[in-house]
Formats: C-alpha cells, sequence, structure tokens
C-alpha cells in the first residue's frame, strides 16, 4: 500500500457511469456551474477555480458565503493541516478571470434568484457549511461535495484522522449531495498513496489535492449522465465528530504500525 498510488482497485472506479461517461463523446456546455465558497482567501476554492479553468470549465457564478463568527475550536494537539500564505480572495480570482462573483449567504432567497439567474445548471462546493434541500434543488443537476476521505466508512470531520484510527483506506470522494452530512449519490473515489515518511501533513496536503485532481472528470461525469444514473451512498449512521485531543497519542501510534515504522500491531 505503500508509496503507490492505487488508482487500479474498486475504489476507484466507484461509478460505472463515470466511466461510461468517459468513454463517450461529450459536447455538453460545462460552463453551466456554480461555485459555492466563503468570501475570504480560502485554499481549497483558489485551487479549485485555477484548476476548472485551465481544463476549460469556466463557472458562470461564483457566490461567497460571509464570514461568520463562530465558537472558537479546540486546535488538536499535533498539526494536521499546512499553513499557507499568499492565498488569493476568491473575488480576485473570479475578477482576472471573468466569472461573475456574487456575496450572499448560501442558504438564503438571494443565492436561489443568483443561481436561477446565471443559468447554472450543477454546484461545486469549494467551500460551504451544509446546504438546504431549497439550494440544492435551484439547480438542475444538484451539487457536487469533493469530501477528503472514502464515503460512506469516514463522514463528517477530521476525515483522515479518523481514517487512521479505525484502519481505513485514505483517499476523497465526489459525491452529489442532499441535505444531510456527506450524503447523496456517489460520483466516485479514489485512494492517495502513503509513504513511510509521510507525516499528518503530508497526507493531509495529499488528500487536498487529489480532491482537487479529481473534479474536472466529476463535473464531466456528471453533465452527461444527469444525477440520476449515480449510485446512492450507503449510510453507516455514523458521522464523526472533531477527534478529541486526549485520542492523538493512540492515533500517532496507530500511524507509525500502518506506515510500518513500528513493528507492534495496536490491539
Amino acid at each position: 500500500m505503500l508509496g503507490r498510488e492505487l488508482r487500479g482497485s474498486p475504489l476507484q472506479d466507484g461509478s460505472s457511469a463515470l466511466q461510461k461517461a468517459q468513454a463517450h463523446d461529450w459536447s455538453a456546455d460545462i460552463s453551466k456551474i456554480a461555485v459555492f465558497t466563503y468570501d475570504f482567501p480560502h485554499k481549497k476554492t483558489q485551487d479549485l477555480l485555477l484548476r476548472l479553468i485551465v481544463e476549460q470549465i469556466r463557472p458562470a457564478i461564483m457566490i461567497g458565503a460571509p464570514r461568520v463568527e463562530r465558537p472558537t475550536r479546540i486546535l488538536p494537539p499535533l498539526r494536521v493541516k499546512p499553513r499557507h500564505i499568499g492565498i488569493l480572495a476568491p473575488a480576485i480570482i473570479c475578477k482576472s478571470f471573468g466569472v461573475p462573483y456574487f456575496v450572499a449567504p448560501h442558504n438564503s432567497e438571494l443565492t436561489c434568484r443568483l443561481l436561477k439567474n446565471s443559468g447554472a445548471r450543477l454546484g461545486i462546493i469549494g467551500g460551504a457549511r451544509i446546504l438546504t434541500r431549497q439550494v440544492i434543488n435551484a439547480l438542475e443537476l444538484g451539487i457536487l461535495n469533493l469530501h477528503p476521505g472514502i464515503l460512506p466508512e469516514v463522514r463528517g470531520l477530521d476525515a483522515l484522522q479518523w481514517a487512521i484510527y479505525k484502519g481505513l483506506p485514505l483517499g476523497v470522494t465526489a459525491h452529489l449531495i442532499n441535505e444531510h452530512i456527506d450524503a447523496g449519490k456517489m460520483v466516485s473515489r479514489e485512494l492517495v498513496p502513503e509513504y513511510r515518511d509521510d507525516l499528518l501533513v503530508d497526507l493531509s496536503l495529499r488528500l487536498e489535492e487529489a480532491q482537487i485532481a479529481i473534479v474536472s472528470n466529476a463535473v464531466r461525469g456528471v453533465v452527461r449522465e444527469r444525477r440520476q444514473t449515480f449510485p446512492q451512498l450507503r449510510s453507516n449512521g455514523n458521522v464523526n465528530r472533531s477527534m478529541r485531543p486526549d485520542l492523538y497519542g493512540e492515533l500517532m501510534a496507530r500511524l507509525e504500525v500502518r506506515l510500518g515504522r513500528r513493528d507492534v500491531r495496536i490491539p
């Protein structure tokens, strides 16, 4: 498992509909895309928008949700995500590439009107909270989410940490959402490689990159096949919360075993 991509695994083949779509000629207009994000610099949104434009998928609209002050989250005892600098605000990227940009709460009548007026048929989440059924149904083809874990096995927060803790594969999932957390219809899944010298930050960054890498094929597959052809994600009823700080010692011990840096198996 270490040091190689598992592209031939059944997980990567998550949807026969997506494979079928990739095999056919395609002439549909893929510019009718709406991107949901936050109205502040956001690494995933920056990379997502640039990837779409390079892949000739230019969004019809981007909607940035204004910042909402929330209770401070307790930081984990170990840093998992890289510290970025120089991230561009979504409004700046949109202005540079001529993508209409609006600031609006995502779950609002204003957002529904903006989506309708834009002519967008499919949404993509760069950054958003849980969206309501009204917003999801405002787009003919639904809304595509990129999740840093294999669904439905790793739902909710801290997908990387929980996958390691529970001994599950690391990977990403593209799925059409419903109003529930990390649920809906599965479009594709792909595992990510793991290496013997990986740190948590390495694995976290690789999961971010893998999400961006699968987005173009996922968009084209949904536009070709429509959302009805994709299988429903089965529910395991378990949505993970943030990992408790006291579990990180055990998490790191299990990572050591997983990557072959320690021989003693954790019971």
